[in-house]
């Protein structure tokens, strides 16, 4: 379930980081009034529960892979 999170989470995360990035870099102060900086936490808090769904999902194989060669 953690593989498939990390999947959801991360479709066009790269994308739409980048795209709101250049929404802010273009507009500036206006930009950040419209509700682009609320956007880019909103982004980043989806990075950051991509990266742990990412490390339950390693953590998993590794103590299933322990557990097969013990």
């Amino acid at each position: 379930m953690s593989f498939m999170a990390f999947g959801l989470l991360t479709l066009d995360l790269v994308r739409l980081v980048s795209s709101n990035a250049a929404f802010l870099s273009e507009n500036g102060w206006q930009g950040l009034q419209d509700g682009g900086l609320r956007q880019l936490l909103e982004l980043l808090i989806s990075c950051v529960g991509a990266m742990a769904a990412w490390l339950l999902f390693k953590l998993c194989e590794t103590v299933l892979i322990q557990s097969l060669t013990r």
